[in-house]
């Protein structure tokens, strides 16, 4: 069967399942990769996340698998969180993180291709989503399906940069058309670049991802400098794509929130195990476990501004993990500086 009737009905496949958009690219390796990933590396620009055991390991997908000769790519969008002022008690979600995991949907999908490929054509994929080495933004941009802007987010047409990818590296040739990274579309505008409250984005595409908030978020420990540049963020961090024109008229479906998008502070710091696998460890945030949230939540009564939360803070002095006690005191001593002025 010729290549583009299988690219067809695989297109219609994916309809049917509910994949919003797909697209197709060779599994040749991405050798421009190469001088990036040294410049961000020797430029102290990437963060433990980028690390590769090997550089070929992020340009080769035969390293994923040998006989690897097409990528289907997919994408997933989420809906954008806008925000409205909060009280001091209050936290946030960047958004596409309060509802279930994407890494869950798109591994599903995924899931049911890889059937549909392996009982139809004898054709059979590797699932990559997020934690391959591959770059899931270098795939999607060679399948045709967006572009890279100035905050470094890959922007779909309709989606904007509110979706996640994931791909299928299969052992048959699609005989796809390899689309090539194109200029970066944004013309004059720096608003990501000015409005990036810790200067993560460089502006020339690139951004540095030790002083992303999103990253920062992730982290297992925290500097008292990062602690203060995360502002009231419980996870994520999604200011460049809040105020990105290029997002403006995105409306993606509306999706279940499994937790608030605005969180409730004292509430996440009062959380019991039951209550968190049953919700923050369905989203994306989950991975990271309770004790990070939890510390993140801390850091962002310490930015609050609000001087009547010390007493809130006081009730975890004693907590006996470390993360949690070192986090406090820290929260403790940004707010008794407050009283004092």
């Amino acid at each position: 069967m010729k290549a583009k009737v299988i690219t067809e009905n695989i297109m219609k496949f994916c309809d049917s399942i509910g994949i919003k958009a797909v697209g197709f690219a060779g599994a040749k390796p991405f050798n421009y990769l190469e001088d990036d990933y040294h410049y961000r590396q020797e430029h102290h620009l990437d963060c433990p996340f980028e690390v590769r055991d090997s550089l070929a390991d992020l340009i080769d997908p035969k390293r994923i698998k040998a006989d690897g000769k097409s990528f289907i790519c997919i994408l997933e969008p989420h809906q954008p969180y806008s925000r409205t002022k909060s009280s001091s008690g209050t936290g946030h979600m960047a958004s596409g993180t309060a509802s279930i995991d994407y890494h869950t949907i798109l591994d599903e999908h995924l899931e049911k291709l890889q059937l549909f490929l392996e009982e139809n054509y004898n054709i059979h994929g590797v699932k990559l989503c997020d934690t391959s080495p591959l770059s899931d933004r270098a795939i999607a941009v060679r399948a045709g399906l967006g572009v890279l802007r100035r905050n470094n987010m890959f922007y779909h047409k309709t989606m904007g940069s509110y979706v996640n990818i994931a791909s299928l590296l299969i052992d048959y040739d699609l005989e796809a058309r390899d689309y090539v990274m194109e200029a970066m579309p944004c013309g004059t505008c720096q608003i990501c670049k000015v409005t990036c409250p810790t200067k993560a984005i460089i502006g020339d595409g690139t951004i540095n991802s030790r002083r992303c908030i999103s990253y920062m978020t992730q982290k297992k420990e925290l500097s008292e400098a990062e602690s203060k540049m995360i502002g009231r963020m419980i996870y994520g961090c999604d200011i460049c794509q809040l105020r990105c024109p290029a997002n403006n008229k995105v409306q993606n479906p509306s999706v279940e929130l499994l937790v608030d998008k605005d969180v409730n502070l004292i509430n996440l710091l009062n959380i019991d195990q039951a209550t968190f696998n049953a919700t923050y460890k369905k989203t994306a945030s989950g991975w990271r476990g309770k004790r990070t949230l939890q510390r993140n939540a801390i850091a962002a009564i310490g930015n609050s501004g609000d001087a009547g939360m010390m007493d809130i803070l006081k009730n975890y002095e004693h907590d006996d993990r470390s993360i949690i006690h070192s986090e406090v005191q820290r929260a403790i001593k940004r707010l008794e500086n407050i009283e004092v002025k």
